[in-house]
């Protein structure tokens, strides 16, 4: 769906050339003409509101309707320009790109049935094959990475470097974070997960679910800590490859859905 757009007019003899319609609108809509800016191009319509808010002296009307010189503030009393940086800051905050169309029905099942049998073989192998142990498979940022590597298979994150990678760097600072922060919490948390997410930056295996990973060797409980940097292995890593072999085998049966886009 596309934006609709609204024509203006600014009056000349009120704008003070603040600049703060061009910081929020940008020199493709609005332009500064001498002391005064002046309209190039019709504007969204969903900047039009921030946009006469914006104007200190009410200079900006939309075109046709009544100006806004009837309720412009006396210039003793109008309100300080914001800085066009600080306008254009702000704007940013609005977003300019378009909401992706929604996925269509068998994409959504093929979704639901990858991400069902990725966790349900993570599950039960958790469950049933490691009940009696000290060890486990499941931890909750695989919930995170069933996400990506069932729902959003096209997505650079997603891909085989990504899962198998960011989820074992990130296991393996999460654990030493630990380690030698223990004692304070909050910062081994901090510590884990800020440096994990340089780390996969560093490494091309950003994977969101990392940062959980690396949370998670924090934060866990004393079953986790117990298992020390094999918690990078087991559950960490033999997960994601349990995961990984279900996304290769079903995200590949459609023919319109081919997984991965690369693996190195």
């Amino acid at each position: 769906m596309t934006d609709t757009a609204t024509a203006i007019t600014i009056d000349r003899t009120l704008c003070r050339g603040c600049g703060n319609c061009m910081g929020l609108a940008g020199d493709t809509c609005i332009t500064m003409a001498g002391h005064a800016a002046a309209p190039v191009s019709e504007i969204p319509a969903r900047l039009l509101d921030s946009l006469l808010d914006v104007c200190p002296a009410h200079a900006i009307s939309v075109a046709g309707q009544a100006g806004a010189a009837a309720i412009a503030l006396p210039a003793h009393a109008a309100a300080p320009a914001m800085p066009p940086a600080l306008a254009a800051y702000f704007a940013k905050m609005l977003g300019g790109g378009v909401c992706p169309p929604a996925a269509d029905v068998q994409d959504i099942a093929w979704s639901w049935l990858g991400s069902f049998l990725g966790i349900a073989a993570v599950a039960f192998v958790n469950f049933n094959l490691l009940g009696g142990t000290d060890l486990l498979l499941l931890i909750g940022s695989f919930g995170a990475s069933a996400v990506l590597i069932y729902g959003a298979i096209k997505s650079p994150l997603a891909q085989p470097r990504n899962l198998l990678g960011g989820h074992v760097i990130s296991a393996l600072i999460g654990v030493a974070a630990w380690q030698l922060l223990g004692p304070v919490p909050w910062l081994a948390a901090a510590v884990a997960v800020s440096t994990a997410i340089a780390a996969m930056h560093a490494t091309r295996t950003l994977h969101p679910p990392g940062g959980a990973t690396a949370l998670i060797a924090v934060i866990g409980s004393g079953k986790v800590h117990a298992l020390g940097y094999m918690y990078a292995f087991v559950p960490v890593g033999l997960g994601a490859v349990i995961m990984l072999a279900i996304a290769l085998a079903v995200n590949n049966i459609p023919q319109g859905r081919r997984y991965p886009d690369f693996w190195f």
